[in-house]
């Protein structure tokens, strides 16, 4: 769109998060919340420059009073996935979810993309219009460790190596609640939802050792959300899914696409409206 340049004027920042490193031993809550901490620093001071730049320049002569736009996205390995949805989670009750038909709407006229939801974020007198896009994950237990370790362990061995991995050990080993309320509880699945693209790598080999697919892929024996294999797209159809692989002794290992949104019915409700996860 030729327009669009006069729209948006942007750039970007690339981040490695500093806040964990050495500290790993002391749960999720408090990893999220550092890494919570650290993004808000980044903004602070990024939106600092820009504004110092501009006013520089005596460009923007009502900066104070503009709403800023900023996008975000997160990639997280391992224990960071597992901090990052902490912290998304933390960021969105910071700010207020606003209803992207309001004032989304004549961007989206002009540039003919799609509204999503985004949220306002005030800091210093200074508001910030937060748009979450992209948010990947690689081998993060996304379920716990519990019962999906690669060799199995009897309950008993489970706690004694919680314990002797710290707060983290407990939360990951679900010697309390807190992954069940991260993978069940709105609170933690609206901000994630609200991505324009969730992401979450798993090893299909069985070749991890401390994340194996199940619990990097959010793929638990009782889950009715509904996932598909990827099928190989006939010449000239959308390339959107990957195709088949099969390795040499036959077996398939395909990519799991789970729709962004999906309605199912109860089994217990034969003509409800369903739920909407």
């Amino acid at each position: 769109n030729s327009r669009l340049p006069s729209l948006i004027k942007s750039r970007l920042v690339v981040h490695n998060v500093e806040c964990n490193e050495k500290k790993t031993d002391d749960g999720v809550a408090n990893g999220g919340n550092r890494l919570l901490d650290e993004m808000l620093s980044v903004i602070r001071h990024e939106m600092q420059n820009e504004k110092t730049k501009n006013t520089l320049k005596e460009e923007d002569d009502d900066e104070d009073s503009r709403v800023r736009d900023i996008t975000i996205s997160m990639v997280g390995n391992s224990l960071g996935g597992i901090y990052s949805r902490y912290a998304i989670a933390k960021l969105a009750e910071l700010a207020t979810q606003e209803d992207p038909t309001n004032n989304q709407k004549a961007i989206n006229d002009e540039t003919n993309t799609t509204a999503t939801t985004h949220f306002i974020l005030t800091m210093n007198d200074q508001t910030y219009r937060l748009h979450f896009n992209v948010f990947c994950t690689t081998a993060s237990p996304h379920l716990g460790i519990s019962k999906h370790t690669y060799l199995p362990l009897p309950r008993p061995a489970e706690i004694g190596v919680a314990r002797v991995l710290g707060t983290t050990g407990h939360d990951l080993f679900r010697l309390n609640d807190l992954m069940k309320e991260m993978a069940t509880s709105s609170k933690f699945l609206n901000p994630l939802s609200a991505f324009r693209k969730r992401v979450a790598y798993a090893n299909a080999f069985r070749t991890d050792f401390p994340v194996p697919a199940e619990t990097a892929a959010f793929l638990h024996d009782q889950s009715r959300y509904p996932h598909h294999f990827a099928v190989e797209e006939e010449e000239g159809e959308s390339d959107d899914y990957d195709s088949l692989v099969v390795d040499n002794s036959g077996l398939i290992i395909a990519t799991l696409h789970t729709p962004p949104k999906a309605r199912y019915h109860d089994g217990n409700n034969d003509g409800g409206t369903g739920h909407e996860e």
